[in-house]
């Protein structure tokens, strides 16, 4: 970007006027002939000079003038103005402005918004930074309450999208909550999309509290610093589609592939299906479309989450039953729908729709389970819920994929449910779940309101029942998970399966692997594995969300990018050869569908806490095609593997450990002495310290680690995200792809609380003991070996990791010592070597 000098004084800003119910909208929520707008007076004339980005379009983006009536706060009493010089800045930055509020009379809607109307072009890719802060007002606050989210809105032709990090218009890290009294910076792109003519363009930073502004509100004093918003003002990015490139579905849907009826994928959610390039892409690549959002119940009723439904006005009859229910609104998924269809015509394809998903704990409103849909009501009984839950699958499969539904051709699966096994416990996914979410919350992440109706799996047997009751016969009907490949949960996924299969009435086809993976784990054998375990107990497996997570190390520049892009390749090209080989032996593995088209729109660019979840803090680059349309070494994975560049060696660490004993007591005795300090300087995401050190004998691995992190905290439901010690093992250096029996990830927090992963990490085979210290703590800890009898001159795999909490009980990263991809919960593969000396 070009940089001038320049001045700035006042009068350079023109007062532009905001609709006064600008802030606080949600996605897809409309709204109306809002009028009134709120000024703030001019200040005395001050002239700062400053180094200036060319290319931003925004109005007093450093805050330099004190004329600050470019920039709006909302529809409550607050005004935005330029912070106190006793407020620190960020490094760089000479000024901030804060929206001064009153609790009393501001609104949870208040944000920092400017018009940018005249400024902007459709289909320009802007880069954003800017930094946030919020006031101690936001003390001891829950994170809910503490998110800050860039948060533009567009009208055209009279409708208005608004937009945030769930929206395909906007990458990188554009939410998150924030640590009161400290700058956060925001950063990434925004390309506006719009069909017809613009009538506005608002950019909004915006913190509203718990739901949207309902629920408890801090309604607190918050700053902004260094807005930044780059990119040409005329003329758009010019970008196309290769059309000389094979056709992938042309090549994994072929008996060479994957087989002639064999599923060729993608998934588009919200907008993109505006994009002419997407659907050039889709037509030209794809034989089958997953919508990501719009068939989920939130999706269903309006997202109308946060309030009592629209009731219907006459009964619905199930059964001989009348039952109230809700309204249903199909326009969202009609809208991709329609789509597909226009395209199917328009070029003479077939591509079919996978539809997903009927029955889900998370984006179900909480509502739905309670007495006169009204979640402050009491729980209904089961038999009411079963009303409720064969009303739904009836009514929306009737609709999609009745005969006479304009749809029904379209339909060749339907996920009847979704991730109903738990990751920490492999059985079911109960209402007891750990996580951040509550059952009162308006929809949960975690938690399952099913599992608190009935208490049972009967709502998974049930769902499969009324699926099969009243879908059509060539309609197939789905279970669907993630974290397929861990052992644990995979024996639960398939207890599940065979429930479902020995329960009357039901019918289930095929299991969906989700397949949101990083980069070289789960292995490619444990992959495989997996598919060989499910095809025993189902009759087709499929991969239904692929994307693959980027290394830690990849920032997207040139330098990083031919590095990640050739290493990813090469993983998918393992995994499609594994499942061909499958395939040749037997296995029906049926199809590989993409968890969306281009990587600027991937779900994993921005945070979520669903499975396969993102931080949103890291760039990726986990599909096919690149931001600019163009096919990525990932697609040639499948349609040529002789394109690949060589495939990159990972080399993990091997150290010697000097034998010998420890008392375990959390101080450190001569007996350490003898050990080499180990530094953990794997840092993923955390700028914390520590050292390690190893020892051994015949009875025990003695570990002893020292930590340097001055905010300790161990309140969060989940053992991963309090501060503590993590010790990974596997006896026989084996560094398979999944845990096998010698294979234990012992974790310990700073408070000596103990939680295991793996057949024999079980508390009799640890003593450990903890001790704070002036910067941190220690850990000290001696784990019985349990498969080897350890000589001079063998060797074990061991990995060191420490889990960074922040003051709120929120996991922000990890240290390690020999794993750069944060999977060694699940994979020995990245675990280090020692080697055993005298």
């Amino acid at each position: 970007m070009r940089k001038i000098k320049g001045v700035l004084a006042v009068g350079m800003a023109a007062a532009m006027m905001l609709s006064a119910t600008a802030c606080g909208k949600k996605k897809d929520e409309a709204t109306s002939n809002d009028t009134a707008a709120v000024t703030t007076e001019a200040a005395t004339s001050t002239v700062a000079e400053v180094e200036i980005d060319e290319d931003n379009i925004l109005v007093n983006p450093y805050f330099l003038d004190d004329d600050v009536t470019a920039w709006q706060a909302g529809q409550g009493s607050s005004k935005v103005g330029i912070a106190d010089e006793s407020v620190p800045l960020p490094d760089g930055y000479r000024r901030c402005a804060v929206i001064d509020r009153d609790p009393e009379s501001s609104s949870p809607y208040d944000c920092f918004a400017q018009d940018i109307t005249s400024s902007i072009s459709k289909g320009t890719e802007y880069q954003f930074e800017f930094y946030a802060m919020l006031s101690s007002d936001y003390e001891g606050a829950p994170a809910e309450q503490r998110t800050v989210e860039f948060a533009p809105y567009i009208t055209a032709n009279g409708s208005t999208t608004y937009l945030g990090s769930y929206s395909a218009e906007i990458t990188g890290v554009s939410s998150q909550p924030l640590e009161p009294g400290k700058w956060t910076r925001f950063a990434g792109t925004f390309t506006p999309q719009w069909s017809g003519n613009l009538d506005q363009a608002v950019i909004r930073v915006i913190e509203q509290g718990t739901d949207y502004g309902n629920g408890d509100c801090v309604k607190g004093d918050y700053y902004i610093a260094g807005f930044k918003l780059l990119g040409e003002k005329a003329e758009p990015v010019v970008y196309s589609v290769e059309k000389d490139i094979p056709s992938l579905a042309s090549v994994v849907s072929s008996e060479d592939g994957l087989g002639a009826d064999s599923i060729c994928g993608t998934a588009v959610t919200g907008s993109e299906i505006d994009d002419e390039f997407i659907q050039e892409l889709i037509s030209k690549h794809f034989n089958a479309v997953t919508l990501g959002n719009e068939l989920k119940m939130d999706a269903v009723f309006g997202y109308s989450n946060d309030t009592v439904p629209a009731i219907e006005d006459e009964e619905a009859d199930i059964n001989g039953e009348k039952i109230k229910v809700p309204v249903m609104d199909h326009s969202r998924a009609d809208k991709i729908l329609d789509k597909i269809l226009e395209i199917n015509e328009k070029n003479g394809a077939n591509i079919k729709v996978r539809g997903h998903v009927l029955v889900w704990h998370s984006q179900a409103p909480e509502w739905f389970f309670h007495e006169d849909y009204d979640k402050t009501k009491p729980y209904v009984d089961k038999d009411t819920m079963n009303l409720r839950l064969e009303w739904y699958i009836r009514e929306l499969l009737n609709y999609y994929t009745g005969p006479d539904s304009k749809y029904r051709d379209l339909f060749y699966g339907w996920d009847v449910v979704n991730e109903a096994i738990s990751d920490g416990t492999g059985t079911y996914r109960t209402d007891e779940e750990p996580g951040a979410d509550q059952l009162s919350d308006s929809t949960h992440g975690s938690k399952s309101s099913w599992w608190k109706v009935y208490g049972s799996n009967e709502f998974i047997i049930n769902a499969f029942k009324y699926a099969n009751r009243y879908a059509p016969a060539t309609l197939k009907l789905y279970y669907n998970d993630y974290n397929e490949c861990d052992a644990t949960k995979e024996a639960g996924i398939i207890e599940l399966i065979n429930a479902v299969k020995e329960a009357d009435g039901t019918r289930i086809d095929g299991f969906g692997m989700q397949g949101h993976y990083s980069v070289n784990a789960p292995t490619v054998d444990r992959i495989k594995e997996a598919i060989q375990d499910y095809s025993q107990v189902v009759d087709e497996v499929m991969i239904t969300e692929f994307d693959v997570k980027a290394g830690l190390g990849y920032d997207g520049t040139d330098e990083t990018k031919d590095k990640e892009y050739t290493k990813q390749a090469h993983y998918f090209r393992k995994i499609y050869e594994a499942a061909k080989a499958l395939n040749a032996e037997g296995v029906h593995f049926s199809g590989i569908t993409m968890w969306g088209v281009v990587d600027k729109y991937s779900w994993l660019q921005s945070q979520n806490n669903v499975g396969g979840s993102s931080d949103g803090t890291s760039l990726q680059c986990p599909l096919l095609f690149d931001d600019n349309y163009q096919a990525k070494p990932a697609y040639w994975a499948f349609v040529d593997p002789s394109k690949l560049g060589e495939e990159p060696v990972v080399v993990r660490p091997e150290i010697n450990i000097k034998k010998g004993s420890a008392t375990v007591d959390g101080d450190i005795e001569e007996a350490w002495d003898a050990a080499e300090a180990v530094s953990l300087s794997i840092k993923l995401g955390s700028d914390i310290s520590a050292d390690g050190k190893l020892l051994w004998d015949e009875e025990n691995l003695y570990v002893l680690v020292d930590v340097k992190d001055s905010v300790l905290n161990e309140d969060s439901e989940d053992d991963y995200q309090q501060d503590s010690v993590e010790i990974f093992v596997d006896e026989n250096n084996g560094k398979s792809g999944g845990y096998e029996a010698d294979d234990k990830q012992y974790r310990i927090s700073f408070s000596n609380k103990q939680s295991f992963n793996g057949e024999k990490c079980v508390a009799e085979n640890i003593t450990s003991a903890t001790k704070k210290t002036d910067d941190g703590y220690v850990v000290e800890a001696a784990i019985k070996w349990t498969d080897i009898t350890p000589e001079v001159g063998g060797k074990a795999g061991v990995e060191l990791q420490v889990n960074d909490a922040t003051a709120e009980g929120v996991r922000c990263g990890t240290i390690s010592w020999a794993d750069d991809t944060g999977t060694g919960y699940m994979s020995p593969e990245v675990f280090g070597t020692v080697v055993f000396e005298e």
